[in-house]
Order: structure tokens, then sequence, then C-alpha cells
């Protein structure tokens, strides 16, 4: 662990990820994901999120978007699929996105697209790893918002702090891009399935991974736009800013400010609180700060819905596994 919790030296870093895409290349890649990977208008996807970038503090020129050949198949992974902070490389699960798209039963490169959108958003928010390189035992991984402290030798002593947070944003995100890239590639699915996927994708009676964190940043843009008398576009921008530039949420600065809008039980919450997909429901005690009764209507229906699909699916893995 480094005495001063810097970032690690940038050219250790660079060694490290040029291993990295020897071992992604060398490594005996999956057909289906290639296929994939070669539909993809990657030129598009990285000049959009370059767009991003450009209303905030970070030069577009230094955008960390990962490439295709840093995209390495694990059939072993729990999960879709995730971003490696420490490799900075996209590691996914074809058969887990398989999974995924007979639930929805829409053309499976759309489930790709959906899952390639949110995890190039973790991807170029910053990202810092402290102590990560070496014989250590103990070290950090900064993501966004989102803060990862590992400790090999007592697992304890782990924690992941404003992960809820910086899901839901992520994923907020990452619905919007996608409804734009299959607007400016209309011929990337077939009419038909694009059209269910959509569909899906705008109706909240569909449970989608990380809804109801989506919905809590819906509540939090909800009452700062109230309460400061701006629109919700420009905290839904400034919350998006704050992800992208890594800014430090347990900053006293942030916590008093935050303070002045919510309670300290939710802002521990907040910080506390995992995202899972296998809790379709832990994000919901969080929603006791707000009183649904008084926010707009379309947004507390839309809430409401998502709660439902929710609880239907939690009520689905408890009879699956009695």
């Amino acid at each position: 662990m480094q005495s001063n919790r810097l970032p690690e030296n940038k050219e250790i870093i660079a060694e490290h990820e040029a291993e990295v895409r020897q071992a992604v290349n060398e490594a005996k890649r999956d057909p289906e994901l290639e296929q994939i990977l070669a539909k993809v208008d990657w030129g598009w996807l990285k000049q959009r999120f370059g767009r991003i970038l450009a209303h905030t503090d970070i030069d577009p020129a230094s955008l960390n978007f990962v490439p295709p050949d840093m995209i390495e198949s694990d059939h072993t992974w729990e999960s879709e699929g995730f971003y490696s902070i420490f490799n900075n490389q996209l590691v996914v699960n074809p058969e887990k996105v398989r999974e995924v798209q007979e639930l929805w039963q829409v053309p499976i490169e759309l489930m790709w697209l959906y899952l390639l959108a949110h995890e190039e958003t973790h991807a170029v928010s910053k990202s810092e790893c402290v102590g990560a390189f070496g014989d250590v035992s103990e070290y950090y991984l900064r993501s966004g918002y989102s803060l990862y402290h590992a400790n090999e030798q007592d697992e304890s002593k782990e924690f992941d702090t404003y992960q809820i947070l910086d899901e839901g944003i992520t994923d907020k995100l990452a619905r919007e891009i996608v409804l734009e890239y299959l607007e400016a590639h209309p011929d990337f699915a077939d009419a038909t399935g694009t059209k269910e996927f959509t569909s899906k994708l705008n109706d909240d009676r569909w449970h989608k991974k990380y809804n109801l964190e989506v919905s809590l940043v819906e509540l939090m843009i909800d009452r700062l736009a109230r309460e400061t008398g701006v629109t919700s576009k420009i905290v839904w921008n400034a919350m998006l800013q704050g992800k992208l530039e890594g800014e430090d949420l347990t900053h006293q600065d942030f916590q008093e400010l935050a303070r002045q809008f919510f309670s300290e039980k939710f802002l521990h919450q907040l910080k506390m609180t995992e995202a899972s997909s296998d809790k379709p429901l832990g994000a919901l005690s969080l929603f006791k700060e707000f009183n649904l009764t008084s926010i707009d209507p379309a947004l507390k229906a839309k809430i409401e819905a998502r709660i439902q699909a929710a609880q239907h699916l939690q009520e689905e893995k408890l009879s699956l596994a009695a």
C-alpha cells in the first residue's frame, strides 16, 4: 500500500495493460463474441461518450474507451460481464448474456449492446488503482463514485462504497445511449426484435437489472430539482459529471451540502448499500427517504411499476430456491 494513497505510477499501469492486451490477443477467441463485436459501430459509441465528456473537466482526448480487442470472454464469470479497473478491460460471459436474452425474447445482439453500453460507461468514468500492483494484501479501486477497498487477509474488512448510486447512474446513461444507438442504426437488428426490445426497455413493468438503482437516482434528481429550483436535466447532468470525474463523495464539502437535502440515515445507506442482481429489492430500503405521494405523478407511476416488477422477480427467486 502506498503510504500517501496516490494512484499507481502510469508507467506501471501501461506496462500491465500491455501484458493484458497480449494475453487477450493470444487467447482463443469466442466465435459468438467475435461476431457480435464485428457488428457494433465502435466509432459511433466512442464519439458518443466523447460528446458526454465535452461537458466535463475531462479532456475528451483522454477518453478511456475500451476497444474490442480488450474484451475477453470468461464462461466461469457469475454475471453477464464487468469492467476490470485492474486490467482496464471488459470481461463478458456469453452464456449469461444468452440467459438474459432468453428472458427478453429479443435478438441477442441487442442484449450485447445494452451490456457493452453499461460496461463502457464504467470504463469512461474516472478510475484509480491505489496499491493494487505488487506484493500487497490491501488496496483500493475507484470507479466513478464507487470505491472498493480490498483486503485479501481479512475479507470482513472488504467493502464497496456508493456502489448503488454509481450503478444507478451507469445504467440510466446506458439506456439513453442504447436508444440513441438504435435510432442511428435502425438495421442493427431486425425491426420486429428492435421494437420489442425498445418497448421492454421503456416498460417499467418489465424488470431490468439495476431498475431500482435507476429509480433511486431519479428520486434524488426529483428532490434536488425541487429544492434548488433548477431543471431535472441540469441535476442529472451534474450527477453524471461528478461520476465521470470521479468526485469523492466522502469529502466534507459534499457531505455538508448533501445534508441540506437528505437525512443522515439515507446518506449512510447510500454509501454502504450494495447493488446486487441477486437481491432485486436491495435498494428499496432507501426509498423510505422519499414521500412517493408528493413526487411527480409520472415518476411515481414509473417507480411503483418497477417496485412491483422487482417484487415479482424476488418471489420467483424464492420459489425456485424452495
